[in-house]
């Protein structure tokens, strides 16, 4: 219990501090999407620095881009499997097929 109390303290205080940035609308938006846009893919454990860097990068407020990645983290799991499920229907591939033929060209190397 006392854990989730320190962790939705900490999540109160990042969203105020998102809120009370003192720099342009742009700037803050820019760094959130992009802080938060680095959680769709799969960064091991990078995510964080990947999302502030990104988010200097282009220009952005890198503490929106810190707090959009942290806000998200969460949700990587089902955001992966969501990007499977929609590549599954743009690139179909049969798995059983390309293991089985994976199988028979290292049978005759």
């Amino acid at each position: 219990m006392r854990k989730l109390t320190f962790l939705m303290r900490r999540f109160k205080f990042l969203i105020i501090k998102l809120l009370r940035l003192k720099d342009h609308s742009h700037k803050v938006a820019l760094g959130f999407s992009l802080g938060s846009i680095v959680n769709f893919i799969p960064t091991f454990g990078f995510g964080l620095m990947i999302s502030v860097g990104l988010a200097k990068l282009c220009k952005g407020n890198s503490i929106a881009g810190l707090i959009g990645g942290m806000l998200f983290m969460w949700a990587f799991p089902l955001l992966f499997y969501l990007n499977m499920v929609v590549g599954s229907y743009i690139f179909p591939v049969d798995l059983d097929q390309t293991f089985l033929d994976a199988a028979f060209l290292v049978s005759f190397d």
